[in-house]
């Protein structure tokens, strides 16, 4: 989730730094697209996690590299720059 909100940063500082940019669209990340993504481990092989004691609660599909992989959205202008 962290690598996410990172790239979805980076992605709003494009889109500020680019505001006059004649013809340039602002990008943007689906949160719940890529949680989702990662949550079905979508793209990532299941971490095997092992247990000490009967007491532990078992888990999969968590993702290995830590990164859920999200594409840009492209969104609608809100607020036209002056």
């Amino acid at each position: 989730a962290l690598s996410v909100r990172a790239e979805r940063q980076q992605l709003l500082a494009s889109n500020i730094a680019n505001a006059d940019t004649p013809h340039y669209k602002a990008r943007d990340l689906d949160f719940t697209k890529a949680l989702q993504g990662a949550l079905s481990g979508a793209g990532a092989a299941p971490v095997v996690l092992v247990k000490t004691a009967a007491a532990h609660l078992g888990r999969s599909g968590d993702s290995a590299s830590g990164r859920a992989h999200a594409q840009p959205l492209y969104r609608a202008e809100q607020q036209g720059s002056v």
